[in-house]
């Protein structure tokens, strides 16, 4: 490892285990082989932890463009070049009131 790389590596191995960010962790683990199975032991939780997915909002949108285009087709309503808030609001009208 080179001279800057452990120096970063020692700063980090400092720091307590809680206070380390997604990045400091990221390091850690790309650099593992070089930890002491002791470094190992005291890092493992955030070693093992996989990174949070974030989801993205649903903003309302239960059913695929495409699904919509299938669903229309079915009940003869024109599917080609029609925005998916038109073809939406043609589902709708057409399905009536729920």
């Amino acid at each position: 490892m080179d001279e800057l790389s452990q120096k970063k590596l020692d700063g980090i191995l400092k720091k307590e285990v809680l206070a380390l960010t997604d990045g400091e962790i990221g390091f850690l683990k790309a650099r593992i082989s070089y930890l002491t199975a002791a470094q190992k032991e005291v890092y493992a939780k955030v070693l093992k932890r996989e990174p949070e997915v974030v989801k993205e909002p649903n903003l309302g949108r239960s059913r695929s463009y495409r699904a919509m285009q299938k669903e229309a087709s079915a009940l003869g309503i024109k599917v080609v070049g029609v925005s998916r808030e038109d073809l939406e609001r043609s589902l709708d009208t057409a399905k009536g009131p729920n």
